[in-house]
């Protein structure tokens, strides 16, 4: 009867061990999901990047028609000049 006791103890022992080792494992997936959120913050980021390289190029297109508006007055200009 003693001995059978201490088989029963024995066994308990290796169940609670065994659980143990499955929220080892959950816990591991769950820091594996924290970080592929980590990524797709990372990717958020440079397609922000983008847009605002974008915006640059198109700044200095608008600056390109100004100047060319100007030279066309100078033009017109030298042209009044010469029909006075």
């Amino acid at each position: 009867m003693i001995g059978t006791a201490n088989v029963i103890v024995r066994t308990e022992d290796i169940r609670v061990r065994t659980e143990d080792i499955r929220v080892r494992t959950e816990n591991i997936r769950v820091r594996t999901e924290a970080i592929r959120v980590m990524t797709q913050d990372v990717r958020v980021r440079t397609e922000d990047i983008r847009v605002r390289t974008e915006d640059i190029r198109v700044r200095t297109e608008v600056v390109r028609v100004r100047t060319e508006d100007v030279r066309v007055r100078t033009e017109v200009v030298r042209v009044g000049t010469i029909n006075d």
